[in-house]
């Protein structure tokens, strides 16, 4: 019994951990897409789970969560956009219809 008791103690610290090192308050802010990019896109990562996309034709509305080394966009039609975490600054994410596209943290 006192080996379960280890056990599920064990468990409990792991679970509390990987879910501090999981807040993705650290993503929030805005990116732009990087110079060589074929469109200028302003990306914006709200603390609510919100964001938006702004091109100069356009501004879109969606939410956004990490799942991992991921950063996945929700449209408002249902459509999913999955981009990946480069690092703290940086965010790539593919777009249907044009390919890859970096972005850079500027706020």
């Amino acid at each position: 019994m006192r080996k379960f008791w280890l056990m599920f103690v064990a468990l409990a610290c792991v679970a509390l951990f990987s879910g501090a090192c999981a807040d993705p308050s650290y993503l929030e802010g805005k990116y732009q897409s990087s110079s060589q990019a074929a469109l200028f896109i302003l990306l914006e990562l709200k603390p609510s789970g919100q964001g938006t996309w702004e091109t100069d034709m356009d501004m879109v509305a969606f939410r956004w969560q990490q799942r991992d080394g991921e950063l996945w966009l929700h449209t408002q039609t249902g459509g999913v956009i999955v981009g990946e975490i480069v690092d703290r600054s940086t965010l790539r994410i593919v777009i249907p219809g044009v390919g890859p596209i970096a972005f850079e943290r500027v706020s």
